[in-house]
This record gives C-alpha cells, structure tokens and sequence, in this order.
C-alpha cells in the first residue's frame, strides 16, 4: 500500500483555506515469489520469505531447490516456508501458484494462511477420507465447497488458482490449469478478524504432516483476478522457449 497526500485549495471572495489528506492507496501488485535458487520475494515490493520448521509457528528449518515449471522452484520436505505476515487483510483476494507434490499424507497443507488456529485457509492436495485436493477453511463452522472431483497429480506440476471476492458474496473460484472448477459462496473471512495478525506459510500449518514436494511461481494479490490473468499466468509459465 501506498500513502498518497492530497491538498485541496478553496477560494470564495476574500475566503482562502487549504487542507491537506493523507490517502492509502491499496495496491494491487502481486506478493511474487519465482524461488529462483533462493526465497526473495521478486520485485522487493514485500519482505523476503525463510524456512520454518515442520510448523508455521516454529524455528529453523531447511529448503532445497529443483526444477521448476519455469526456472527453479523450492522443495520442502519436512520443513515450511514462512511468508511475511499480512500479505492479505482483505476478503478480495487471489493466490496462484504450481504444486508439484512427490507423495500425499492426509490433511497436509501446501499453502495456508490465518489470523489464527480457529481462523484459516489450506489449501490440501489429499483430503482425509476423499483423496481430492480441497480449499478448506474456517473461521467459526468449516467450508468444505472447495473441493475439487479428483486429487492433484503425483509427480506432475498442477497450476492451482483460488480468487475470492467479498464483494460478490465472498465468492470463491477455483482453477486447475486455467481453467474455472468451483465457483462457491459464502467463504469464510478469515483475514478479518480484528485485532489479529494474519500469517502465511507454505507446507505447514499448525498441526500436520509437512508437505513433501516443490512450489513454484507463487504470486499473491490483493483483489480477485479475473478469467483472463489467470490463463495468462498459466500460459506465461508453460510457454516453450
């Protein structure tokens, strides 16, 4: 965000007065995170990532990097990573990112984010008792309408997108690949929540096992995206040089 002075001068007859207003403009550039050989963020626009522990909440911690969908990509096996905090305090919103996971454990987390442990999304490749990859989230009853008809591929990059939009129901959309899969209502506000600090980490949550693969091109944004930038982003990482 940026904040933007604005003065306004009034002359009417002999009447002269100027006031002065200090904006914050939000802005709508993306979190970006390419994982190219190290955990910068790409335009230092935001703070850089670090490892964490095998939770979002711990220390210490160790990431490699391997092949990319485009360039490198970071692969986590038993450690996380902990983005900075506060990379989303509104209910419009997008995240984007390619997961490529090596093996699946039940309820294990590739991306998630909260203000708190009773107040959070996770994005799950292998859902106990479905074997689907679902967004599920909570912050007072659980969302369970983020759940895709088949599970993310073993081995295989998968480009996975979630938008949401708080003016429009706090709607959900889910994308595979560019193209829309879900399209729900009633998401929860999780980033909201007063007075409370909203963090983010990739591969760990609160109480799981780790994630056990690589993460590639993770962009974040504040408002939802449309149709359009999302098949942009897929094509941009998949074009053939």
């Amino acid at each position: 965000d940026q904040v933007v002075t604005l003065t306004a001068t009034i002359n009417y007859k002999d009447f002269t007065d100027t006031k002065t207003f200090e904006v914050t403009v939000k802005s709508l550039a993306p979190a970006e995170y390419s994982f190219e050989g190290d955990l910068t963020e790409l335009k230092a626009a935001y703070a850089n990532a670090k490892p964490t522990g095998d939770r979002i909440d711990n220390t210490g911690g160790n990431v490699t990097f391997v092949e990319g969908i485009k360039g490198q990509a970071v692969f986590l096996q038993g450690s996380g990573v902990r983005l900075p905090n506060n990379l989303i305090t509104t209910n419009d919103y997008s995240v984007s990112m390619w997961l490529k996971p090596e093996m699946f454990s039940d309820y294990t987390t590739a991306f998630f984010a909260g203000a708190s442990s009773s107040a959070w999304i996770s994005l799950v490749p292998s859902m106990d008792g479905t074997n689907k990859t679902r967004l599920w989230a909570t912050a007072g009853a659980f969302f369970d309408n983020g759940e895709l008809d088949t599970r993310i591929p073993q081995g295989e990059w998968t480009h996975l997108v979630m938008t949401v939009d708080g003016n429009n129901g706090d709607t959900l959309k889910m994308y595979v690949n560019g193209e829309l899969k879900i399209e729900a209502g009633g998401f929860p506000r999780v980033f909201t929540v007063a007075g409370e600090t909203n963090e983010f980490a990739l591969g760990v949550n609160y109480w799981d096992t780790p994630f056990n693969g690589a993460v590639d091109e993770l962009k974040i944004f504040n408002g939802a995206i449309d149709a359009d930038a999302i098949k942009a982003l897929y094509d941009a990482a998949t074009a053939q040089e």
